[in-house]
């Protein structure tokens, strides 16, 4: 049985569970956004391993313009 990724939308933010196999870079560039961010929005470090199982928070808000 193959197991899926699932990433769910809201307003400002995704939902993704970790399946098997996926590190957080590879997360972070398949919803084009920076291992960074997504650290950030998860409480972790951009060296933290990604453990299946694990629901993360994807951000998708549009940064804020600066005038």
């Amino acid at each position: 049985m193959a197991t899926t990724a699932t990433t769910t939308m809201t307003s400002s933010t995704a939902a993704h569970l970790v399946v098997p196999g996926e590190t957080l870079s590879g997360i972070a560039a398949a919803n084009g956004i920076t291992l960074a961010s997504l650290a950030a929005a998860n409480g972790l470090t951009p060296r933290s391993f990604a453990i299946a199982g694990t629901r993360l928070r994807i951000p998708t808000g549009a940064p804020a313009a600066s005038v």
